[in-house]
């Protein structure tokens, strides 16, 4: 919820004409998808200027307009406030409110098992306080701000995903909500296409514990040496957790089912059996961050466990679905990179199955490592799967690795659009068999899982990216390879032909 009050109070802004609405109900980026009461943020980008989207909100019912130019034209019973720079307005918004109201804050980074950690750690924590948390995978410089249009009066702490895909961006994040406590997950190679080595991603995440006060506290992955050495850049104290009994809270005897993830987690002398509904071996790392804060915190071993059993499936995250025919669904449609894909195929080869299928889309955003990534998961995908089909030209380079690694040639097809792969899919599925969906956010795969869910009429309530804005992206290039023949003679007598009926004083720019 969102004050006119204390936002003017945060970004030095103005209203013009009536104050007519006081209060909204969250902020809002996208015309497409407001919601009715709240604010919409007429965000100026290199790529689009919300200010054009004004019309289009007010009618959705946005009953606030945020804008950088004064000659804006609002509908009677909407409030219009201008500041000088819609996103700088937003940053100051989440510094002040964080700090008006004496929120302490958890941060949470890392290249894979942001969002996950961030829903462990804030069930547990809520177990105790009024705990906010931001929603699904708002964490960017953008993001993250607009997440805190939904923070509730009364709520004290609030658990927070941090994420970058440029130099400073984490620091910067650190530098407008101030966090006490800081999660780093893993160092992958996630956004090499900016970064160029983990080493640089590594020293971007480490400036979350750089930022923390010397009476905070550090939590890092013990298992990643990477997260391990960042031990060094915090005055905080420091709590590491891992799969390595040297670490301060570790686990073992991890058991993955289709139920969820169980493990044994020791802290001292003591241990206790703790279980999670999310699916994969990587979530013993979930459990194990969640506990290592809400030890912290102080919370006993009864509220934990509660915590943890509060935590839901999440869309396109390794989250199991009935399938067409008898089928089942492994979907991690959200988002992919090397790291990730290894687990969840290390999570299909766990579960019982008739057969185990991959249908692999474009991890993309993977810089010089792009092929060397696809094909490592190419030559995992050939030991654990009986079929495999790619969508995308780089995830044919795993297909290529996985007939070179000796899967045979009629258990593989390559596509390039949605459709296509949808059809080999069909063409391939067999009662009890399950399928994993994995591939970038550019890959789109959710269109897939939507076509081969048993009750596709829920698509929207169990797939990411199914609103209405994500519903109008599309890729800007076509979706199979494509070969053009260019006549430059036509296009020469097109020209001469238009110069022609133009006439002489008419110019013509090409």
């Amino acid at each position: 919820m969102i004050r006119l009050d204390e936002f003017l109070a945060a970004t030095g802004g103005r209203v013009l004409g009536p104050a007519r609405a006081q209060v909204f109900a969250n902020f809002a980026y996208d015309s497409r998808i407001v919601v009715p009461g709240e604010l919409f943020l007429a965000i100026v980008t290199e790529t689009g200027d919300g200010h054009d989207y004004i019309a289009e909100a007010c009618r959705a019912g946005a009953t606030g307009i945020v804008c950088q130019w004064p000659q804006v034209e609002v509908p009677e019973g909407v409030t219009c406030i201008q500041v000088e720079n819609t996103q700088q307005a937003l940053s100051d918004y989440a510094r002040y409110i964080l700090a008006q109201r004496g929120i302490e804050v958890v941060g949470i980074t890392g290249s894979v098992g942001k969002t996950s950690t961030k829903e462990a750690v804030a069930a547990v924590l809520a177990q105790a306080r009024p705990a906010f948390r931001s929603q699904g995978s708002f964490n960017g410089r953008f993001g993250l701000p607009v997440a805190l249009g939904r923070l509730e009066e009364g709520q004290d702490l609030a658990v927070l995903e941090m994420a970058c895909d440029g130099l400073d961006e984490i620091r910067h994040l650190a530098d407008i909500t101030r966090p006490r406590v800081g999660v780093v997950t893993r160092v992958g190679h996630s956004h090499l296409h900016y970064f160029g080595t983990p080493d640089v991603i590594a020293r971007e995440k480490g400036r979350l514990v750089e930022a923390l006060p010397a009476d905070g506290l550090a939590v890092l992955n013990y298992d990643d040496r990477r997260v391990r050495a960042m031990a060094g850049r915090t005055v905080a104290r420091v709590v590491t957790y891992g799969l390595d009994p040297a670490a301060d809270v570790w686990g073992d005897a991890v058991q993955v089912s289709l139920d969820g993830t169980t493990l044994d987690v020791h802290v001292g002398d003591e241990t206790v059996r703790l279980r999670i509904a999310l699916i994969g071996a990587q979530h013993a790392y979930t459990i194990l961050a969640a506990v290592a804060v809400g030890r912290a915190y102080g919370l006993d071993w009864d509220s934990i466990a509660r915590g943890l059993e509060a935590v839901r499936p999440m869309p396109g995250r390794t989250r199991l679905l009935r399938g067409a025919g008898g089928s089942y669904l492994l979907d991690d449609s959200y988002n992919a990179g090397p790291e990730s894909a290894l687990a969840a195929l290390e999570t299909l080869r766990t579960l019982p199955a008739g057969r185990r299928i991959v249908a692999l889309g474009d991890m993309v955003q993977l810089g010089d490592y792009a092929e060397a990534g696809h094909r490592q998961v190419g030559r995992r995908i050939a030991e654990v799967a009986d079929g495999l089909v790619t969508l995308g030209d780089l995830a044919r380079i795993a297909a290529d690795e996985a007939l070179a690694a000796g899967m045979a040639a009629d258990r593989v097809r390559v596509t390039y659009t949605a459709e296509d792969a949808t059809r080999a899919l069909e063409s391939m599925l067999q009662t009890g068999d399950m399928i994993l969906l994995k591939g970038s956010a550019e890959a789109r795969l959710e269109y897939v899982t939507r076509e081969l869910m048993a009750e596709p009429e829920r698509a929207e309530e169990l797939l990411p990216r199914q609103h209405r804005g994500w519903a109008q992206v599309r890729l800007m290039r076509p979706g199979r390879p494509t070969w053009v023949d260019i006549d430059l003679a036509a296009i020469a007598g097109n020209v001469r032909q238009m110069v022609r009926r133009v006439g002489p004083d008419v110019e013509v720019m090409a």
